[in-house]
């Protein structure tokens, strides 16, 4: 298994106030590669071509216990932005996606 790359310095930005706990958790878990790794397996592609098929796994712990979520690639936009959380960085989707798979 080859593990995708993921800048971890990534700036995330909220765009509501009922996004900033969302955003303070992301800002957490980006600081810690183990837990992060757990939450989001770094066995997917995440832009590579030949890796990429327009879906995400993620685990996210629910009631004791890892949860396996699958999403699909689409995103909310207006106006050719992100509608909820976003990256400072226009093309990294790994908070949005996971925000995603938290929603579901």
């Amino acid at each position: 298994m080859r593990k995708s790359r993921v800048n971890f310095r990534n700036h995330t930005q909220c765009l509501s106030a009922g996004d900033r706990w969302f955003v303070s958790c992301l800002g957490v878990l980006a600081t810690c590669r183990g837990l992060f790794y757990r939450v989001v397996p770094a066995d997917q592609g995440f832009g590579e071509a030949e890796d990429y098929a327009g879906l995400f796994r993620f685990r996210l712990w629910w009631c004791g216990d890892w949860k396996e979520v699958i999403i699909d690639d689409r995103l909310p936009t207006v106006n050719g932005k992100l509608v909820f959380v976003q990256s400072g960085h226009g093309s990294l989707f790994w908070a949005a996606l996971l925000e995603k798979a938290y929603a579901k």
